[in-house]
């Protein structure tokens, strides 16, 4: 278990039960001082807003519990129409009041895209940091919305790697960014080698272990290991000449759409060498890119 799993299932209970608390004292104290003032039935307005409801409950003494579990209710118990003296009421109208209500006296109902947008705009302050560090704990223990193996799959484009940098300036020694630079000194996990798709095509003007790409690519100034499709030849060169073409974006280079690159005659006679094509255009090859300064330099 997290270390701090009990923590936060405690915390979540704990918000639970004081919103059922103050949403029966909420409803409670309009009943109880309708009640102290009638000898019969009582008539409850509930009002959120543009939107309110009436209930004409026939009951002079009242169970709170009861009365809360069936304002929320998803359909009206027989009981329920007895207690709140609806027989035809709208439930989806009757519960968005209900929950209008509480989320105006701050309690949401989780599941629900209101709790999310009232999360998402919590401000930390000296009553709300011990809250706002539960919820960071739930990412760090990989728990709730967080779980493996779905944990980034929405994650929408590279602001993930801002708190990553945040973290590195405010606190360099963290464990994470330790395991990070383990990992890359071993080039294991997220920064194992990766091969991607090119086409290569020969050009006269380039000079051996030269190759040039279109202007804009992630592949450019990068070091690389060329292979023909079939893998059984190969050239290392370095990618530091530009064309005038489109670029293949890193993500569809990722999703296995090729690049465009352009390799010496030499090297590309070094390429056709048991290749399926003897043809000097559109070869299909396999590129393994790395940083130009990671090659070792000649003793």
């Amino acid at each position: 278990m997290p270390p701090h799993a009990g923590h936060a299932k405690g915390t979540s209970r704990s918000v639970t039960a004081v919103a059922v608390i103050v949403a029966t004292l909420v409803i409670g104290a309009v009943t109880t001082i309708a009640i102290m003032n009638r000898s019969g039935g009582v008539t409850l307005d509930l009002k959120s807003g543009s939107n309110s409801i009436a209930f004409n409950v026939a009951e002079n003494r009242i169970n709170f519990n009861e009365l809360l579990e069936c304002l929320l209710a998803e359909q009206l118990s027989e009981n329920c129409k007895k207690l709140l003296g609806q027989s035809d009421a709208n439930d989806s109208s009757r519960r968005r009041v209900i929950r209008n209500i509480l989320q105006d006296h701050g309690f949401y109902s989780i599941p629900s895209d209101s709790a999310v947008i009232a999360l998402r705009e919590i401000k930390e302050t000296e009553g709300t940091r011990a809250f706002i560090q539960s919820v960071r704990q739930l990412l760090y223990d990989l728990a709730g919305p967080f779980s493996r193996p779905a944990t980034l799959m929405e994650a929408p484009d590279d602001r993930l790697l801002l708190a990553l940098d945040d973290l590195a300036e405010r606190k360099p020694s963290s464990p994470l960014l330790a395991k990070l630079w383990e990992m890359s000194l071993d080039w294991k996990g997220i920064f194992y080698p990766r091969s991607v798709n090119v086409v290569i095509e020969g050009d006269d003007t380039l000079t051996p272990k030269v190759a040039a790409t279109c202007a804009g690519s992630v592949l450019l100034e990068k070091s690389a290991q060329v292979l023909n499709e079939q893998g059984d030849s190969g050239a290392s060169v370095i990618i530091s000449k530009s064309k005038p073409c489109a670029a293949t974006s890193t993500e569809n280079l990722l999703a296995g759409k090729p690049a465009m690159i352009w390799v010496s005659e030499s090297d590309m006679e070094t390429l056709l060498k048991g290749a399926a094509s003897k043809n000097h255009e559109g070869l299909k090859g396999i590129l393994v890119p790395a940083p130009t300064n990671f090659s070792p330099r000649d003793q």
